[in-house]
């Protein structure tokens, strides 16, 4: 849900400080006579107006034909990525919540949840060492009844394992030395 999500009206940037933009949700036509009754100076980032970049194909070639077939295609885009962004963020944190001590996932935690929080939880133990085609066979189980322990390989080695009692993402497939939750908190 991340990658469609669009980019965030806030983000942290370090040390306290936040790159904040409140003029996001703000269609550029009613934005740029608002700088110009308030005296505003209006700047445009060059890479707009280029139609050689993906962004810039959609922004005038992509977009333009949606509004002709459907118009108010680009605004519902932007809701939408905006409850994406929402639900991505949902999603984490209830990921977050559910971690043991060790960095691993009760299988308990998972009892009764979506197939989506499931893959959340896939995804945050493994970030992108677990296949995609894998995560959601991963996540099912986590979520079936089994007692018996699956192993779904990483690449770069290692494996996630998932027993009767937790999901663990593990350095080389035996128990003994779990891959560390923050280097996989940063490849999520």
């Amino acid at each position: 849900l991340a990658g469609l999500g669009g980019m965030p009206s806030r983000r942290p940037l370090g040390d306290g400080v936040a790159l904040a933009r409140p003029c996001l949700r703000i269609a550029r036509a009613a934005l740029r006579p608002a700088c110009v009754d308030l005296g505003l100076a209006w700047r445009e980032d060059p890479g707009n107006a280029c139609e050689d970049s993906p962004r810039g194909r959609v922004r005038h070639v992509v977009l333009p034909a949606l509004e002709a077939v459907s118009p108010g295609v680009a605004e519902r885009a932007a809701r939408t990525a905006e409850l994406l962004r929402v639900g991505h963020a949902l999603l984490a944190s209830h990921g977050e919540a559910m971690r043991a001590p060790d960095g691993s996932v009760p299988r308990a935690a998972l009892r009764g949840a979506p197939a989506a929080l499931a893959a959340t939880a896939v995804r945050m133990l493994t970030g992108d060492s677990l296949d995609a085609a894998a995560r959601w066979p991963a996540a099912d189980a986590a979520l079936d009844g089994s007692t018996e322990a699956r192993r779904f390989p990483l690449a770069g080695g290692g494996v996630l394992r998932v027993d009767a009692h937790a999901l663990r993402a593990e350095a080389h497939g035996d128990g003994e030395r779990p891959i560390d939750s923050d280097d996989a908190r940063q490849r999520s």
